[in-house]
Formats: structure tokens, sequence, C-alpha cells
């Protein structure tokens, strides 16, 4: 798998506060410790089941999962393979959303 991204290192929290700010969004200010949130999610989950709902949860272990926890995206094989070059940075594509 190859990964590509702008190159930065950034959370997702991050990520989603400057995209929201493009849009108005006042910065995230709350969140619930990942393990409360896991527990919620497992019993979600066991609802849904119990209950036989066809839809999903609104939060999942799977989901926190990917979002739960810090990460790292990795170019170099992009760069390495394919000669991945990023064409503009997270900071100055932020500022062309801005306007």
């Amino acid at each position: 798998a190859y990964y590509v991204t702008d190159g930065e290192v950034t959370t997702l929290k991050n990520v989603l506060t400057h995209l929201l700010g493009t849009r108005g969004v006042p910065p995230i200010k709350r969140s619930v410790r990942f393990g409360f949130a896991w527990r919620m999610a497992g019993v979600m989950e066991a609802v849904w089941r119990i209950l036989r709902l066809r839809a999903k949860p609104p939060i999942t272990r799977q989901t926190l999962r990917m979002i739960g926890k810090d990460f790292t995206l990795d170019i170099s094989k992009a760069r390495r393979d394919l000669g991945y070059v990023p064409v503009t940075n997270w900071y100055e594509g932020i500022a062309q959303m801005r306007g």
C-alpha cells in the first residue's frame, strides 16, 4: 500500500479543526476519554445486535480504532517507488480553502 499525503505530521483533531475552520466552525475543545468511548461503542454494538437494527450504531469500536488513537502515515514508500512529491503543504492548502 502507498500512502499519499502532504508529508506533514499532524493529528486527526488538528485536521478536522482546520478543515471546519475554513467554514467558520469554531475549534474542537471537548473530547471523551478513549476508554469511555470504547465501552460506549461496545454497548451500542450490543444493543444494535440484540435489537437487530439494520443501521450501524453512531459509533463502533472499529471506527474508534481508526479515529480514536493517533497514527502516522509514512509516505516514504510512495516517494521512493513512485517518485511522489507533495504539490502543496497542509497550511498552504488550508489557506487556499479559506479563500
